[in-house]
């Protein structure tokens, strides 16, 4: 008879009873018949271990397979046609991106006009009321006596006479044919 050994279920009881349990005092042996061990048929024992010719000639027939499978025609329509929608995907992202991109930079460009706009009409008028107030001021000081200037007299108006016209000077013709000779070349 044969022995093996399996595992023993303690119970509580041979718990407590031992202080430091080492690996044998949880097994115990149980007996197993050599006939539960056995292989019933030599096909089965042949199996279980071959020998070495037997793996030899099973490497030796062994064929590999091939590295990639072929795919079916609808599977490599479906995986091109997600490809393109990656790449549909991607160019729309892009061109997303970029009218954002562009958009913001408008609406910045077109703020800084107007801000630019603004400044220059508030300079146009205080120029304009600048300019008035001078205009002013200087029809004042035309009005007072300290400035010693004569009104507008019609006798001290200068008239100029018209020069006589003249007749038109027609240009000489000048021929079509008539070339000028150069000594040397104008150009290097």
């Amino acid at each position: 008879m044969v022995y093996a050994v399996k595992p023993d279920p303690q119970t509580p009881a041979a718990r407590r009873s031992i202080s430091t349990p080492g690996p044998s005092a949880r097994m115990r042996q149980t007996a197993v018949p050599r006939t539960a061990r056995r292989r019933n048929s030599p096909a089965e024992r042949s199996t279980a271990r071959p020998s070495e010719r037997s793996i030899a000639r099973l490497h030796s027939t062994v064929t590999s397979l091939p590295t990639q499978p072929r795919l079916p025609l609808w599977l490599k329509v479906l995986g091109g046609l997600q490809q393109g929608a990656t790449v549909g995907t991607g160019c729309l992202v892009a061109a997303a991106l970029a009218t954002y991109s562009w958009t913001v930079y408008i609406d910045s460009a077109v703020t800084r006009t107007s801000r630019q706009l603004d400044r220059l009409e508030s300079q146009a008028q205080q120029m304009t009321s600048a300019n008035e107030a001078l205009k002013q001021s200087i029809a004042e000081q035309a009005e007072s006596p300290a400035a010693k200037l004569q009104d507008f007299k019609t006798s001290d108006t200068i008239f100029l006479t018209p020069e006589p016209s003249r007749e038109p000077v027609e240009p000489s013709p000048v021929s079509p044919l008539a070339t000028v000779e150069m000594p040397h070349p104008l150009g290097y």
